[in-house]
């Protein structure tokens, strides 16, 4: 039987039983991110890539809304047409997920957890603290935990490099420039941003405003252990860096996809050939 797990969003400032769309959507997104890297620990899978079949089985979620107060609806979906019974994976799955929604309350990472299911974690506690100032997690009716959102420590779930390297690639838009001092700074797809405070022959760069390009330099980290800023950086048009596709830290478009969240080519919702193809031109811009 599969685990019946309840988000109570207290003091939401939507109406009982509603959600601002963008907030619901963050929210479903970060616990299908979460529960996609669960399943690739328990179905003995690759972190990065295309999903496998059984990975997809045991993440596909059912999520819903209850009626006269803002809480939020879990569960595994299961094999559709299959059995109502759990193998040991999946039972695995729902009792790591308990643990991990738990251990946001108890400020404490699980040695279990690798940086990709830690940063997917983050973001489920990102989603969370824009939905309510307080969450109330059960799991089948009982109560596991009760935490205020704005307390939980984000630091706690940043990826850590075991070794930092000295040089890196990072991939944006170009969004704020000042060249008089020199410093840009670059977003990314996802909304992640780093600054760039010395830019080297920036002489050329005002006609890469609002572009994506590739910046190449020295890593600086945050106090979550995030890259926050690259020092000394070299800025060139995406399609001016011949090296980009041999970089070792730029991860390509399929496997970015294969492991966010919402629909992927395995499971989930089933997009045309068509309907794919105008998802990537967005995605990709």
């Amino acid at each position: 039987m599969t685990t019946q797990f309840d988000f109570h969003l207290l003091g939401a400032e939507a109406p009982a039983g509603e959600l601002d769309a963008d907030t619901l959507l963050a929210l479903v997104g970060s616990l299908k991110e979460v529960a996609t890297k669960i399943a690739r620990v328990e179905t003995d899978a690759d972190e990065r890539g295309r999903i496998p079949k059984r990975t997809g089985q045991v993440s596909r979620l059912t999520i819903g809304l209850g009626k006269g107060s803002t809480v939020v609806h879990m569960h595994r979906s299961g094999v559709i047409g299959g059995l109502d019974f759990s193998v040991p994976e999946e039972q695995a799955f729902d009792e790591r997920f308990s643990t991990l929604v738990r251990s946001l309350a108890d400020e404490s990472r699980p040695e279990w957890v690798s940086d990709s299911l830690a940063t997917a974690t983050r973001n489920l506690a990102t989603a969370l603290r824009s939905a309510a100032p307080a969450v109330e997690f059960s799991a089948d009716g009982g109560k596991v935990c009760e935490f205020k959102t704005s307390e939980v420590d984000l630091s706690v779930w940043g990826a850590v490099f075991s070794v930092r390297p000295e040089s890196m690639h990072f991939i944006g838009r170009l969004y704020v420039a000042n060249r008089n001092t020199h410093r840009y700074s670059l977003e990314d797809s996802v909304g992640h941003q780093i600054s760039l405070p010395r830019v080297e022959d920036d002489a050329e760069l005002g006609q890469l405003l609002d572009q994506t390009v590739v910046a190449t330099g020295a890593p600086q980290f945050g106090r979550d252990g995030q890259v926050s800023s690259l020092e000394d950086a070299v800025v060139k048009a995406v399609a001016d860096d011949p090296d980009l596709s041999g970089a070792d830290s730029v991860v390509g478009a399929e496997e970015i996809l294969a492991s966010a969240p919402g629909p992927d080519f395995d499971g989930g919702i089933a997009l045309s050939e068509e309907e794919a193809n105008a998802y990537l031109e967005a995605a990709l811009g």
